[in-house]
């Protein structure tokens, strides 16, 4: 992995190529992003300039012996720290990290340790990492990588460099997934703006065989709110609650949808839309829902999600939804 096959993050590139070049490497960063966004990847190509034998001005060579054990994940002086239950335990710090970062690197100058979603630490292993963090050997570098960063301790953030990922543009999005994918660029569209930035969320949706389908069932459900027979709604909501962990993702295709008729609403630019296959539809739409009733759908989704974070029962609140659709 090297720092130019990563799309965006460019101010987090440029820290890690500085603090390279100019020999002022912390021992400790907490990198925080949302799944998806390229916290390992960064974490990887951070990994393979530093050890790279012959590092370009910029990048990792991706070419020498040290650049091709880290592809191949068998480099000696990068230890990934993993865990089989569900926290990060002190004994996982201990064995992994503590009990082995006083021997010295085996090939290289420094030596890495990357612990990926580090915010699952018990407070016993983030105290037991502190005393490490605050006396590392000079050679070690210690990467967290976290999708909540609020999770550390005040006395592990106020010892760590903290880089941010930022959401990337959805034209980013859009032209990455076209290249790699081959994609009409109206689904592009799609995924671009249901990631929300995220580019790993983008590529899970496109390849989610079963997202087109969601798709269109929100489409048919957004279109047919106020004509479907009651009783049909219902079934159609039992259908859809099946599967409660693509709850949130339906939602939000739902708030899309309104978003793409709010927009046309108020632009009258087809260009802007996200379901651009379907105009016809959004076109309507936008003619018959005035300002108040597209905002108050958007508020209903809003609670939708809420209610659903509250462990609400999901028949319920997605028939209070639909009531509140067909208006």
């Amino acid at each position: 992995m090297r720092f130019s096959d990563i799309i965006g993050q460019d101010d987090i590139k440029d820290h890690f190529i500085r603090a390279v070049k100019n020999s002022h490497i912390s021992h400790a960063y907490i990198m925080n992003g949302e799944e998806g966004m390229g916290k390992k990847a960064l974490a990887q190509a951070f990994a393979a300039y530093v050890l790279c034998i012959n590092r370009g001005a910029d990048d990792s060579c991706g070419e020498c012996a040290s650049c091709k054990k880290l592809e191949h994940g068998n480099h000696p002086d990068i230890t990934f720290v993993t865990h089989e239950k569900t926290v990060l335990s002190v004994d996982d710090i201990r064995t992994q990290l503590n009990d082995t970062i006083d021997i010295k690197p085996y090939e290289s100058e420094k030596k890495l340790y990357i612990v990926d979603e580090a915010e699952l630490m018990t407070e016993e292993a983030q105290n037991a990492l502190l005393k490490t963090i605050e006396n590392p050997p000079e050679y070690a570098i210690i990467l967290l990588l976290t999708a909540n960063a609020d999770k550390f301790l005040p006395t592990i953030l106020s010892r760590c460099v903290r880089l941010n990922l930022k959401p990337l543009p959805e034209s980013t999005i859009e032209k990455y997934l076209m290249k790699k994918y081959e994609i009409a660029d109206y689904m592009a569209k799609v995924y671009a703006a249901f990631s929300q930035g995220n580019i790993g969320k983008a590529e899970k949706a496109y390849m989610d065989p079963e997202f087109k389908e969601r798709r269109e069932n929100v489409v048919n459900l957004m279109t047919k709110a106020r004509t479907i027979k009651y009783f049909d709604y219902l079934d159609r909501i039992n259908e859809i609650i099946k599967d409660k962990e693509t709850l949130p993702e339906f939602l939000s295709l739902c708030r899309l949808y309104l978003r793409d008729v709010l927009v046309y609403k108020t632009t009258g630019d087809e260009k802007a839309l996200c379901f651009s296959d379907e105009n016809f539809e959004i076109r309507k739409q936008a003619g018959s829902d005035s300002l108040e009733t597209l905002n108050h759908k958007l508020m209903a989704i809003d609670s939708a999600e809420q209610r659903l974070s509250h462990n609400v029962r999901a028949d319920l609140v997605f028939t209070e939804l639909f009531l509140e659709l067909r208006k």
